[in-house]
């Protein structure tokens, strides 16, 4: 089983996390696993010569993150899924752990196209 998953430590808590040695997405920028449970991601940069960057800009979101009160933070750990910790890869790149979203989360492009008609738009008003 260990060729099948991944474990890495939270570099602040030193919490275990365990994902499938199988990627789920990649993109320009990172390539993302799930946990074993499926209720986290880790993030993974692909481009290990841009790590001092990387790390900044990783830690300004954590920074900014540990700064909001508890009830703020509370209500966007709901609606983003940014970056809750950085890990610990042995090929001393950089990673971070970050909700998973949930399989049944889908959005169309009409979704996206039309926020006239969206109560949770953020866009044009408060709610």
């Amino acid at each position: 089983m260990a060729n099948n998953t991944i474990t890495l430590f939270g570099a602040e808590t030193g919490t275990e996390f365990v994902f499938k040695n199988k990627s789920i997405g990649k993109g320009g920028a990172k390539e993302v696993y799930l946990t074993v449970d499926g209720k986290y991601a880790m993030g993974k940069y692909l481009d290990t010569s841009k790590s001092r960057e990387q790390n900044a800009n990783l830690e300004e979101v954590l920074a900014f993150r540990r700064t909001l009160p508890s009830a703020i933070r509370q209500y966007w750990d709901r609606i983003f899924t940014w970056p809750l910790e950085r890990l610990t890869p042995d090929n001393g790149g950089v990673a971070f752990v970050m909700p998973a979203i949930s399989a049944d989360f889908k959005i169309s492009p009409s979704d996206l196209s039309d926020t006239s008609t969206r109560k949770d738009s953020l866009i044009g008003g408060e709610k």
